[in-house]
């Protein structure tokens, strides 16, 4: 039975929320109701193929309940036409050179069924070049060879990467084997640490899509081969890396001495600017966003007034709060980013239709193609009413992926909704750090994570609040 990421993806969400229907998941994909009711029989088909005559939401249920069915599946899954597009180009822009006969073993593709994807990965580096005339696929009998410039394939390496690590829980594990390979990092909770001390240092928080960010910016770094290093830079050489005036003499001296203190500093010195450019515009220090951004913005703001905050046009942060989220949405449109990282929370379905998140979506999809439900969830913590409730409770909120500046919020909500007052909150990576009372504390989840302290009961509770 041929196996693909949209059974995993479909996987992901029965088992990642209880009571889950068919009516639940459907909002997920952009697929006919038939497609994705083939997907869950495929599903169903590994655990019981002799089964027959059952209703489709009791399928779901047994599905929800089976044991070890995704490690089953992944030894099954096999790459979509547009995973074997992305392959190729991600292989591409690595090696520079790929011979015919790889491509083709790798991916069980006759040489003359490649002709097809590669006249496709044509098309994906031409359209995400921001000068198309710098770029060229040269194909032969030996190979596919990339000509370009370094510039060129810094940048295209570094959006494919970024593409590949939202993707990654639910990619084909040959695929995914290869991306792990790339990203150098010693210690990720070192590298991850570091990327939140340079966020907070310029008033941002650190979310799953900025560490995504910094790791592809370290992983295209990495490519190079030079010996040279950032750490290695000397303060009087300084300022020639600073020649376009991206940032004033300040911040640039503070990011530089973050650079080289920080495990940034071991990147090749030939990539510094780089990665300097990359540093500038996740963290938009000019607080500037392109016009068609702006525009977007301005084009879902009733939507939002609609749905979720009837004194939003008053509101003097709204274009800070909405822009780095609406120039999400249109990279996973430019790269055809399938992104389901709210995965990543313990959710629960019936409170997306309760609170109208299926209807909203749909709305600014219109506008926005790739807008998901993750949007919609942190536009509601930003923009719905809050409120909090005194208690004598004394829990601890612990989470990984929430972005930071949402806790607050978040913590209200609770308070509203459950009979208990939040003490403080937690990342996950500095748990380790602090000493429960046993019996007497309690950890409070809103993510799937494992968390054993002893005599410290876990309590996962679900999202949207």
């Amino acid at each position: 039975m041929y196996i693909n990421s949209n059974h995993i993806k479909i996987l992901n969400i029965i088992k990642n929320s209880n009571n889950t229907t068919f009516e639940h998941i459907l909002p997920f994909f952009k697929l006919s109701s038939q497609q994705v009711k083939n997907y869950i029989f495929d599903i169903y088909q590994e655990i019981s193929p002799n089964e027959k005559n059952l209703n489709l939401n009791s399928i779901i249920l047994k599905i929800h309940n089976s044991k070890n069915l995704k490690q089953h599946l992944r030894k099954k899954q096999e790459f979509t036409k547009d995973e074997k597009i992305y392959y190729i180009a991600f292989n591409i822009l690595l090696k520079k050179h790929v011979t015919i006969s790889s491509i083709s073993r790798d991916l069980e593709v006759t040489k003359r069924g490649l002709n097809y994807y590669f006249a496709e990965v044509n098309k994906i580096l031409l359209n995400s070049s921001q000068n198309c005339q710098n770029i060229k696929l040269k194909i032969s009998t030996k190979g596919v060879q990339l000509i370009a410039s370094k510039n060129t394939i810094d940048s295209l390496t570094f959006s494919i990467f970024f593409k590949l690590l939202i993707e990654k829980d639910t990619l084909p594990t040959k695929f995914r084997s290869l991306l792990i390979k790339h990203i150098r990092v010693e210690s990720l909770y070192q590298f991850k640490k570091d990327c939140g001390k340079l966020c907070e240092t310029f008033n941002h928080k650190l979310s799953i899509y900025s560490l995504y960010f910094f790791l592809a910016l370290v992983a295209t770094s990495s490519q190079s081969s030079a010996k040279s290093k950032i750490k290695d830079i000397p303060l009087k050489e300084l300022s020639k890396y600073n020649s376009n005036s991206t940032f004033d003499e300040s911040t640039f001296k503070k990011i530089f001495l973050y650079l080289k203190k920080s495990e940034l500093g071991n990147l090749p010195k030939e990539n510094i600017v780089f990665l300097l450019s990359g540093i500038s515009n996740m963290l938009n220090l000019s607080d500037r966003y392109p016009k068609e951004v702006i525009s977007i913005c301005t084009q879902i703001r009733p939507i939002i007034y609609k749905f979720l905050d009837k004194n939003i046009y008053n509101n003097p942060n709204y274009f800070k709060l909405i822009a780095p989220w609406v120039q999400l949405c249109m990279y996973r449109e430019l790269f055809s980013i399938d992104d389901f990282n709210f995965l990543k929370f313990s959710f629960d379905l019936n409170e997306f239709k309760t609170l109208n998140f299926i209807e909203m979506t749909k709305e600014i999809s219109k506008i926005l193609p790739k807008f998901s439900f993750y949007e919609s969830v942190i536009f509601w913590c930003n923009f719905s009413k809050k409120e909090s409730i005194p208690n004598e409770f004394d829990y601890f909120l612990v989470y990984n992926n929430i972005p930071n500046h949402l806790i607050e919020n978040i913590i209200n909500k609770l308070e509203k909704k459950y009979p208990f007052k939040i003490k403080k909150s937690i990342t996950l990576s500095n748990l380790k750090y602090h000493s429960f009372e046993s019996k007497k504390d309690k950890i409070i989840t809103l993510e799937k994570m494992r968390v054993f302290i002893k005599n410290v009961e876990l309590i996962n509770l679900p999202f949207p609040i």
